[in-house]
């Protein structure tokens, strides 16, 4: 089951490339505005039937 929920903490990242990451991504986004796409690290979802649900 899906629940959604409000985040109360914000977590910075502790990657040491992390701003070498971003500006690749900023210069992609600039660069191929028409080729770019966006993904999460939420992987994929199981779909399971729930008893009492309709």
């Amino acid at each position: 089951m899906i629940t959604l929920q409000r985040t109360e903490t914000w977590k910075e990242s502790t990657d040491p490339d992390r701003d070498a990451k971003l500006d690749r991504i900023e210069h992609v986004l600039e660069r191929f505005p028409d080729r770019t796409f966006a993904f999460d690290e939420f992987g994929p979802l199981g779909i399971r039937p729930v008893a009492g649900s309709c």
